[in-house]
């Protein structure tokens, strides 16, 4: 295919052989410099516009289809397009760019760029030649600042290439009407070769012949020898498109077919179909919170309609172009209607009504341009000055420029968070399944570095939309349980629209046979799945009861060794449900270490979230697997597993009972699990920071950034902060991290201090190039006021509490960085008594609480009722420690027949916010169970720390220790039958 550069060429030369008339011949010396440096300024504008944010807006699917034809192997590629809407010359042509700049979402846009960008200056030469120089000028102006033409000069899709080719078509073609019988062989032939490229890029290009025979016969002189040659021209193109044709045409009618009845659009009314058009060649496609800007189109059509007036009034006395008025006005008007009206007629056979399917007329939106420009150009000649034109234009362009450039047209589908999700968790042995073609086609755009095998479900040959897996079950399970015997993980993308049958199949098929690790939604659309296989599970327990309604009957999982980032804890647990269950239970699993802190967690329900435990018959057994990623950072050593089920809707745990039914916490321990430094290191990505920094400390430990659990707190909370290293070299000594509280005035509020990590794996230990991570927890003071507070971040030695130096650029910059801001928001504090307890008692918790006396609404229930209890505390002092109130109905036995344990206030008054002498009105509903056999109970209450589940010692008011709970023994509740 001949370049850009030799078309235009090749144009200039034939512009050189025919006289240009007096009047052009003025444009010649220092005017046409002028007029060069003009197109170049506007050529250069038309870049910037087109590559500017090119990144902001997501691939679409379209796009993901270019990328995938582009690097499947050539014989795919012609197979799969012959079936598709667009035949092969661009996916052909991005194959070979993509070979040389790569495949990168920016670098495939990056060939529509040089298609719009090229297509600037070629306006110009057919405006100038169609009319005038300033028709032209004006025209390149116009295609510069067209938000329609600079949408899809930033799509990886055909539409700027064949708009490009068009124009050169209509170029070599206007030479040709111009020379009539003096045209050249080689003139003919590569108005034959460019037209032909464009009809193999789109298939609506070839309605650009089409449209140019029906102006060659309308307006055919005597010249019977150019009518022939012509003939003789549009035959050579039906050869040239035969042999596709012959290959793709039943293909392509086939899945036309098939397409239309799976949509079911409807054909577009006339007057709808133009109005669309149109005005998409205005205002580009307006986001719908900004398509009141529509308005603008009227300004554009006012515009053609009076350049078309004026120049057909006063053409041949202020215009200096080539052809006469009525012709070149003709001839432009045919360009863009007679394609669209072609068009519009096919859509009464073969309706497509999706979004933006106005940019399959992009070829015929620079005559659009060209009739507007001829209206600036009527309004420039009148004015006598051309700025206020071009300002006039980029005024009434601006506000569809910048709706383009801020508005993320396809936030739901946006794939690159769910790519950079597998990027930073995958590996090369891993499998990613798509069910789609264009998401084979965003792994190839987004995926930064070696990709894991890309798999592809098996379509059926004549539509790619038909699944083999979908009408074969077995050979799906066949598929998967090959791909899974063969690789580490298995990542599934599922799309979550279009039907989704044969996504929910294949979940159903993995969740039930092999290890989900990871179900993670990304906006609305997709879930992302990973999949382990079956490996040897070698520790195993027996029954646990999950407060009468969920018994775990027994379970097996690895205990490692497991690498960190790299592997996962495998486990298959046997479940029965014993009793009716009110909303969803989560399956909570917790890796602590032996002080009781969380280093990798996953909450789900039964079988990869496709079952819940409230829909399963009272008595009926499941079996569930779960796999439980490592993730980075994690330091090697021993870990203990944990299982716990909570209510999803309030966060409600099952407490885990004995053989006689006493509560023993509300997590299990499964197992000990080893967890190894990854034998090759993850990417930093992996860490997930919430707040990328760095900050270098001598001799060799680098801060990444922190995560945090909000950015808003009340006084009390624990602001729970995850900090992550890397060793730059091989440490020799052990580190610790001091955070600290800063008011505005610069003065500690608030700090804490502790190792880099785990207490068991000092930084001393740490190899080159190790990424870790470890927790801080802030307690923020409960007299802290409202405002705005600074957090920073410094190293010591703890042997001699020496600073590390921060190093920037070989240099010392202090000691200390600056983490970020939080907000604290202070609650007030009642130091009044109550006026009136109706049950007091005088009890101390510890050292830190008085428990003064409770309020009960009743004391006569039935199963099913709830008590109302009220509470009454005081505290002694300010508590580092959030305390959990328990409340238990218990019988003689101490069985537990209702309960209600949660943090003072419904979780608003936390015991770390109380300062000393506060008092706290505390209530709570205790709902008594079913089943409770008619008697009498008692109430007992206390507090407990929920990290250890310690409870606090009761003593009385003598001082005399009581236990750790408190007996509202004043008032027995009667259970009636």
């Amino acid at each position: 295919m001949p370049t850009a550069y030799d078309i235009i060429l090749e144009g200039l030369k034939m512009s050189a052989v025919k006289s240009l008339g007096c009047a052009e011949a003025s444009y010649r010396g220092s005017s046409n410099i002028r007029i060069f440096i003009g197109l170049l300024a506007l050529t250069f504008l038309a870049f910037i516009l087109r590559t500017l944010r090119i990144d902001f807006q997501p691939l679409w699917w379209d796009e993901g289809w270019s990328v995938y034809f582009a690097t499947a192997d050539v014989p795919t590629m012609i197979a799969r397009t012959a079936i598709d809407i667009h035949p092969p010359l661009y996916y052909l042509i991005l194959r070979l760019w993509i070979l040389i700049i790569g495949s990168s979402a920016a670098a495939v846009r990056h060939f529509s760029v040089l298609a719009g960008t090229l297509s600037v200056p070629l306006i110009f030469l057919i405006g100038r030649r169609l009319f005038d120089v300033r028709v032209g000028i004006m025209a390149s102006l116009v295609m510069a600042l067209a938000p329609f033409h600079i949408y899809y000069s930033q799509e990886a899709r055909m539409y700027a290439l064949v708009a490009f080719l068009v124009l050169a078509s209509i170029y070599l073609f206007l030479s040709l009407l111009e020379r009539e019988g003096a045209a050249s062989p080689v003139q003919w032939l590569l108005y034959i070769v460019i037209t032909s490229l464009a009809m193999y890029t789109q298939y609506y290009a070839v309605f650009i012949p089409v449209s140019q025979t029906v102006f060659v016969l309308a307006g055919l002189r005597r010249d019977s020898g150019f009518l022939v040659r012509w003939v003789g021209a549009q035959f050579a193109l039906v050869l040239a498109y035969l042999p596709w044709v012959l290959y793709s045409g039943g293909k392509l009618v086939m899945y036309v077919s098939t397409k239309m009845v799976k949509e079911g659009d409807l054909p577009v009314g006339l007057h709808t179909y133009f109005q669309e058009h149109l005005l998409a060649f205005s205002t580009g496609h307006l986001s719908e919170a900004r398509a009141f800007l529509s308005w603008i189109a009227i300004v554009f059509v006012a515009l053609i309609v009076v350049g078309i007036v004026g120049y057909l009034r006063y053409g041949a006395q202020h215009y200096f172009g080539i052809w006469r008025p009525t012709r070149a006005v003709a001839f432009t008007l045919t360009y863009l209607l007679l394609p669209l009206s072609l068009g519009y007629l096919v859509n009464l056979r073969y309706p497509f009504t999706s979004p933006g399917i106005e940019r399959l007329f992009l070829l015929s939106a620079p005559a659009f341009y060209l009739l507007v420009a001829l209206g600036l150009t009527w309004l420039w000649r009148r004015l006598h000055l051309w700025w206020p034109i071009c300002l006039f234009l980029l005024v009434v362009s601006a506000p569809s420029l910048v709706d383009f450039y801020s508005v993320e047209r396809y936030a739901g589908d946006d794939y690159r968070p769910l790519i950079e999700t597998v990027q930073a968790l995958a590996r090369t042995d891993d499998v990613i399944v798509a069910v789609h073609p264009w998401q084979i086609g965003y792994f190839h755009a987004y995926y930064d570095g070696q990709l894991p095998q890309l798999y592809l479900t098996p379509k059926e040959p004549t539509d790619v939309t038909s699944e083999e897996w979908a009408a074969d079950p077995a050979l799906m399970a066949r598929d998967l349980d090959g791909l899974l015997l063969e690789h580490r993980f298995l990542w599934f993308p599922a799309h979550q629209a279009l039907g989704r049958i044969l996504e929910s199949d294949a979940e159903g098929y993995l969740s039930q046979r092999y290890y989900p690790i990871l179900s993670q939604w990304f906006a609305d659309s997709t879930r992302l799945s990973c999949y382990a296989g079956g490996q040897e599970l070698d520790t195993r327990g027996e029954q646990a009861d999950f407060g009468d309604k969920v018994s775990l009957l027994a379970y097996s999982m690895t205990s490692g060794p497991v690498e960190a980032s790299w592997g996962a804890v495998l486990m298959d647990l046997r479940w029965r449900v014993d009793a009716e269950l009110d909303g969803k239970y989560q399956i909570a699993l917790r890796l602590t270490d032996e002080e009781g802190q969380v280093w990798a967690s996953q909450d789900s329900e039964p079988v990869g979230r496709l079952r819940s435990f409230h829909e399963q018959p009272v008595g009926s057994e499941m079996s569930d697997h779960h796999g439980l990623l490592i993730p980075a950072g994690t330091p090697p050593g021993f870990y203990e597993l944990r299982l716990g089920l909570y209510r999803l809707r309030d966060g409600r745990w099952l407490e885990i009972l004995d053989r006689e039914g006493s509560p023993q916490g509300v997590e299990v321990a499964l197992g000990t699990v080893e967890v190894l430094a990854p034998s090759s290191s993850p990417p930093k990505e992996a860490l997930f920071i919430q707040h990328p920094r760095q900050a270098d400390f001598a001799p060799g430990i680098r801060f990444l950034g922190y995560s945090l659990g909000g950015e808003t707190f009340q006084t009390g909370d624990a602001v729970e902060m995850t900090l992550f290293w890397q060793a730059l070299a091989d440490l020799e000594e052990d580190y610790y991290a001091s955070v600290r509280l800063h008011d505005s005035g610069g003065q500690t509020r608030a700090a804490i201090e502790g190792p880099l990590a785990k207490s068991d794996y000092p930084s001393s230990v740490w190899a080159r190039g190790q990424l870790v991570r470890g927790f801080q927890s802030l307690l923020l003071p409960a007299g802290l006021t409202s405002g705005k507070y600074d957090l920073s971040l410094s190293l010591y030695r703890p042997t001699d509490g020496g600073l590390l130096p921060l190093r920037r650029w070989g240099l010392d910059w202090g000691d200390s960085c600056v983490l970020g801001t939080i907000e604290v928001r202070a609650r007030a504090h009642e130091v009044e008594q109550p006026p009136s307890i109706g049950h007091t008692m005088s009890m101390r918790l510890g050292e830190v609480v008085q428990f003064l006396g409770y309020d009960l609404d009743r004391q006569e229930v039935s199963a099913g009722d709830s008590l109302h209890l009220t509470l009454y505390w005081q505290a002694l002092s300010e508590m580092g420690t959030s305390y959990t109130v328990f409340n238990h109905l218990i019988d003689t036995e101490n069985h537990i027949w209702g309960q209600m344990d949660g943090t003072p206030g419904g979780g608003s008054l936390p015991t770390s916010s109380w300062i000393a002498g506060e008092y706290v009105i505390d209530e709570y509903e205790i709902l008594v169970q079913e089943g409770v056999p008619p008697g009498e109970y008692l109430i007992e209450t206390g507090m407990y720390d929920l990290a250890t589940m310690i409870r606090l010692s009761v003593f009385d008011a003598q001082g005399a220790g009581m236990g750790d709970r408190i007996l509202l023994e004043a008032t027995p509740i009667y259970v009636s039958p």
